[in-house]
């Protein structure tokens, strides 16, 4: 079976150490229901304080959107 795959998302590799933390942090803040969700939130909000990203911007609404900023923001 070929994967099929998808051009507007990527995959990255990160360091046990950060992704345990980032577990960690998903347990005790469940609002985050995956460490996609949570990593996808953190470069959002670093895009933002780097002046690259304005909030509602982005036109993946599943990769960052309203919904998000809403469930994330809190």
């Amino acid at each position: 079976m070929t994967a099929v795959k998808n051009k507007n998302h990527i995959g990255i590799s990160l360091p046990k150490t950060l992704v345990d933390q980032i577990k960690e942090a998903i347990k005790r803040h469940p609002d985050y229901a995956s460490i996609a969700e949570f990593v996808k939130d953190a470069v959002r909000r670093r895009l933002e304080e780097l002046g690259f990203y304005k909030s509602g911007s982005s036109p993946h609404s599943d990769m960052v959107g309203e919904e998000g900023d809403k469930r994330c923001r809190g």
